[in-house]
């Protein structure tokens, strides 16, 4: 029903201009009512054809920006960059707001150079909100340690506005702290299930220790037996297991490293924003740490 209702608001035929700002407002007031229920396309949807429809052009562009944020929610990033390409064109007066959210879109699209250009554009505009820049300086320690350019990713701590402590020495601690060796990982898996737990996971450990002991044994109990055709079978099964305790150790090396890395950076950049959707077509964001 809800979704009718959209559809129809959407198709309304102007009649007079009181009848068009009663729609208009109706369907304002339902595109924050997707958003609260989490509909976010069907809200950028209902954004955008506001923006199409008010003569105003910074509330066009607003509502474009508004778009844009229900896109990130969505996550269609590649739609939520086309919205802020044209909020771009006819709004400068919040770039330091549109270059953030086109960083989030970036970064969920994993362009992880966009996504620096972006933060540090925010980051080094002195005249932006302090709050946006200090999620800024977070945002791009995240892009830089996922790209592993580590000493840049303390400087962007430090260029924040505001004490970044507690976070520089989250980055320390993760730094003397050290990655798994998937090589030498590979090397223990040559002992069934040594490889996992070297690398902190016991169960896969115990599993690949059960497994290969219980084909290993009735390897060993049909060679005794003289049951070739049995013990081809049971070895055949047992090398792709044995292979899979030697691989698992090497793959289990590198999920550390990498729940390590996120750890660290989720830890260092915990921060939220939403866009305040009732101050449209202001452009405010609130914040939550």
């Amino acid at each position: 029903m809800r979704k009718f209702i959209f559809i129809c608001i959407l198709s309304i035929v102007v009649v007079n201009e009181s009848v068009w700002a009663d729609s208009l407002s109706g369907l304002l007031q339902l595109s924050h009512e997707l958003h609260e229920q989490k509909d976010y396309i069907n809200a950028a949807l209902g954004y955008r054809q506001i923006a199409l429809s008010v003569e105003n052009e910074q509330d066009r562009s607003a509502y474009r920006f508004a778009a844009a944020y229900e896109y990130v929610c969505a996550q269609h990033y590649h739609l939520a960059q086309l919205m802020v390409d044209q909020f771009f064109e006819t709004n400068v007066e919040f770039s330091e707001y549109a270059h953030f959210l086109n960083g989030e879109a970036a970064l969920g699209l994993k362009s992880y150079s966009e996504a620096d250009i972006d933060f540090q554009h925010v980051l080094e505009n002195t005249s932006a909100d302090e709050t946006l820049r200090l999620m800024a300086s977070a945002r791009l320690c995240r892009v830089r340690m996922l790209t592993r350019q580590m000493d840049e990713a303390l400087d962007a701590l430090y260029q924040s506005p505001a004490d970044m402590s507690p976070a520089i020495e989250m980055y320390a601690t993760y730094q003397k702290e050290k990655d798994k060796s998937p090589v030498l990982g590979g090397v223990l898996g040559i002992i069934p299930g040594l490889g996992y737990a070297y690398s902190g996971e016991y169960g896969s450990a115990i599993r690949s220790f059960i497994i290969n002991a219980l084909f290993i044994y009735g390897m060993i109990d049909t060679a005794q037996h003289q049951q070739w055709g049995f013990f081809g079978v049971i070895g055949f099964f047992e090398m792709t297991w044995y292979s899979g305790s030697i691989y698992g150790g090497i793959d289990a090396a590198y999920r550390y490293n990498e729940n390590r890395l996120n750890q660290c950076i989720d830890a260092i950049d915990p921060y939220q924003f939403q866009l305040d959707i009732q101050a449209l077509p202001q452009i405010r964001f609130t914040f939550s740490f």
